[in-house]
């Protein structure tokens, strides 16, 4: 279920000149179009299933370290407001689907960090130039979830995510 749209496979460019590797060109629009609807839980237990605890944590500082210089040191407080908001909340976990995580991952995004002269709105994390920088954003809130419930047998419970999921643990 949490796989792209087959009409957007073709907005994909290459990264650099040099490697071929394939990135969607709107990489928001990318994987809303093919995983939107699914449940938010679900994409978190991917993460969870796929990766130790340690590589979920390499992974978070990888992305934080391709934000830009000025939202580096700001990460933490942004993570901190959205497990202070989310993490806990059932309700939450139980109904979020991708595309409603992904919208308030930006209005905390939004609140949390120097953001107007890109994403002052919603819609702004939709434009084309603000694409790779609102991803990022939701990637590090969904590594830091994903995190949290592999550490946290509780929060794998509050989250619906099952154990009977998971590789390993690390």
């Amino acid at each position: 279920m949490l796989h792209p749209s087959k009409d957007l496979d073709q907005q994909r460019s290459y990264c650099c000149g040099h490697c071929r590797h394939l990135i969607p060109v709107r990489p928001v629009s990318y994987f809303l179009a093919g995983a939107g609807y699914s449940p938010y839980r679900e994409l978190i237990q991917r993460y969870v299933k796929r990766k130790s605890s340690s590589r979920l944590q390499d992974a978070f500082e990888a992305e934080e370290s391709l934000l830009p210089g000025h939202l580096r040191g700001l990460v933490g407080a942004y993570v901190h407001s959205l497990s202070l908001r989310f993490a806990q909340d059932r309700s939450y976990w139980k109904t979020a689907s991708c595309r409603d995580a992904f919208e308030t991952v930006i209005e905390v995004a939004m609140e949390m960090l120097p953001l107007e002269t890109m994403i002052a709105t919603k819609e702004d994390a939709f434009r084309k130039e603000n694409q790779s920088l609102a991803y990022k954003l939701f990637k590090i809130a969904n590594l830091s979830f994903a995190y949290l419930a592999s550490m946290q047998p509780k929060q794998r419970k509050l989250m619906g995510i099952h154990n009977n999921l998971f590789n390993y643990h690390s």
